[in-house]
């Protein structure tokens, strides 16, 4: 039984996915480690319920169809809508789902704020864990893992390559090379596009890319430092005159004005993260096979650089299911696949699967330059904690409080301030001492 929840999820990233990974989930038989236990027993009288975004509920349905003995319900729920609905049913234990999937990296945040996720250290093989890497940081908290990753994004420099042949350019490989390309684009070919800074995204790429957190822990307190760490101070300082010549747009990379500019191949290059180049060059700007490509993202001129990647979608058991046997091998089945992982539009955590995922990405044709060695060295970059304590993620609240007014025209250095008052705000209604350096 389906049940679609109004708000179907519309983001781009979670763009559709191909009918092919629900075939693939139902040949490979998703075979996980773990038997049913008492909630869905090997004659079928169990069952567990299952939310998920509209993306990912071909493949539990997959899953279901593959492992008839398992009965599985699955509601559809919009990923906005999950707290407050976890949040009403909270006092019912007996109509919380088993499962659930997180599209914005919410599941420690349950597990914190309604004692929801299960402990999955003893529920998931150890081979299985440790095939994430470092993308399971994101789920883990003083050595418990409360979630298995679906998806990770890394960072690259995507570029076209006939117009970089045609302007007689060269992809620039620290982020002063960038500024200075950036500038004589504004000079030479005005019109084209070397950025975006609009929204989330670009925090998330220019800033964590500089290895800038914005928010650091000092004992109890969280200390903001975004006017005075130099790792963050050096990225507002490069992006304020591009952002004033107009090579770097104050838009997202899916607002429709930059759409536009894509379909009329006016995006020279553009930081982003490795599913740009199926999702938004390809899917949303149009732009031919053969004309796109991706190098590493810029470093600084000192060499460093930060962990260039988000950790995605996650799935979650609930800590009271009654068979949190067949639920952890449900979503190890979902996080693991390679062949179906393979023809998903975002990059999956499991390394395995990022392996097959790049192999089937390499062979696609649409890339101008082989993508297999930046693809695979980006998800090699990605070994630091990503685990991000709540309250600390700095990209809601420069959406929120800064990007409205970048496209009004003000200058990116005057509105730290409100940046950091922002995000002290955030700071204090998670419980911290928010203090402003």
């Amino acid at each position: 039984m389906k049940t679609q929840h109004p708000k179907a999820r519309r983001f781009a990233a979670a763009a559709v996915v191909s009918v092919a990974i629900a075939a693939a989930l139902v040949l490979s038989g998703c075979t996980a480690s773990g038997s049913a236990g008492s909630g869905a027993s090997a004659d079928g009288d169990g069952q567990l319920l299952v939310w998920a975004d509209a993306t990912r509920q071909p493949a539990v349905d997959a899953y279901a169809k593959a492992h008839p003995a398992v009965k599985i319900d699955v509601v559809t729920v919009d990923g906005g809508d999950l707290a407050s609905k976890l949040s009403l049913l909270a006092r019912d234990a007996k109509s919380l789902p088993d499962v659930v999937f997180t599209a914005n990296g919410e599941s420690v945040k349950f597990a914190q704020d309604f004692d929801f996720s299960a402990d999955l250290t003893n529920l998931v093989d150890k081979k299985v864990r440790d095939g994430f890497g470092a993308a399971l940081t994101a789920c883990t908290v003083d050595g418990k893992v409360y979630c298995l990753p679906q998806d990770i994004s890394t960072q690259m420099l995507w570029y076209n390559k006939p117009l970089f042949d045609q302007f007689g350019y060269t992809v620039p490989k620290t982020w002063e090379e960038y500024a200075a390309l950036s500038t004589k684009v504004a000079t030479e070919h005005p019109g084209y596009v070397t950025g975006s800074c609009g929204d989330g995204f670009c925090p998330n790429v220019y800033y964590r890319g500089s290895d800038c957190p914005g928010v650091t822990e000092q004992g109890k307190d969280a200390q903001i430092n975004l006017a005075s760490n130099p790792d963050c101070t050096r990225v507002t300082d490069m992006l304020d005159p591009l952002i004033a010549n107009g090579s770097v747009k104050t838009l997202s990379p899916f607002d429709p004005d930059m759409t536009t500019l894509g379909t009329d191949n006016k995006v020279l290059m553009l930081p982003g993260f490795v599913w740009y180049g199926s999702v938004l060059f390809e899917g949303s700007f149009k732009n031919a096979a053969g004309s796109i490509a991706a190098a590493p993202l810029p470093s600084w001129g000192d060499k460093k650089q930060g962990a260039g990647a988000a950790v995605g979608g996650q799935w979650i058991v609930n800590a009271k299911s009654s068979d949190p046997v067949a639920a952890s091998a449900l979503i190890t089945a979902l996080t693991t696949d390679d062949e179906s992982l393979a023809a998903a539009v975002t990059f999956p955590a499991y390394e395995p699967a990022a392996a097959a995922w790049i192999a089937k990405s390499a062979q696609s044709g649409y890339y101008a330059v082989d993508p297999t060695d930046t693809f695979t060295s980006a998800r090699a970059d990605v070994t630091g904690n990503l685990y991000t304590p709540t309250g600390f993620e700095i990209l809601t609240s420069f959406q929120n409080a800064v990007s409205p007014k970048l496209k009004e025209g003000a200058a990116l250095s005057s509105l730290i301030e409100t940046w950091e008052q922002a995000q002290a705000q955030s700071l204090t209604d998670a419980g911290w001492k928010a203090v402003i350096k």
